[in-house]
Formats: structure tokens, sequence, C-alpha cells
């Protein structure tokens, strides 16, 4: 099943949007998705806890420091979307 396949089954416009941000990349961090995104990390965050709960994403560790937190990665989960 393919993403554009998948994005519609994601309930809310928001979380179709941010799952679709993921497009072809294996692994994307937060970072990358506030940025691309413009949402406000409280509402990215709850947006990526739901994708996950619900099994389209999973956690694919944390990436490197740039002087701050390591960021975490996320990537689209394989069993389910694809």
């Amino acid at each position: 099943m393919g993403l554009q396949n998948v994005r519609q089954l994601i309930p809310g416009r928001k979380a179709k949007a941010v799952f679709g941000l993921f497009g072809q990349r294996k692994i994307v961090s937060k970072q990358d998705l506030l940025e691309k995104s413009g949402l406000p990390v409280t509402t990215l965050t709850r947006i990526l806890e739901e994708l996950a709960k619900a099994g389209w994403i999973v956690e694919a560790g944390l990436g490197e420091s740039t002087g701050g937190r390591r960021p975490i990665l996320y990537r689209v989960n394989p069993q389910r979307a694809f």
C-alpha cells in the first residue's frame, strides 16, 4: 500500500499532512517535521503520538546532536504502510 493510499485511512487533516511529509524519505527528524509543517511543537508532538499509537510511524532512534538534545527520528512503519 503506497503513502497516498495510507493517507486516506488516517483521520484528521493535520495528521494526513504530517504523514505526507515523510514522502519517500526513510527517516525524518522531529525538527525537520516542525520546520516543514509549520505546526506548533505541542500540536506536532500530539499528532506524532497519534500516528505512532495507530502504528503508522515508529521511532527510529536518535539523530546526531547539533549542540543540544539529540533529535528523535521517525520512519513510516513498513509493516503497516507498505
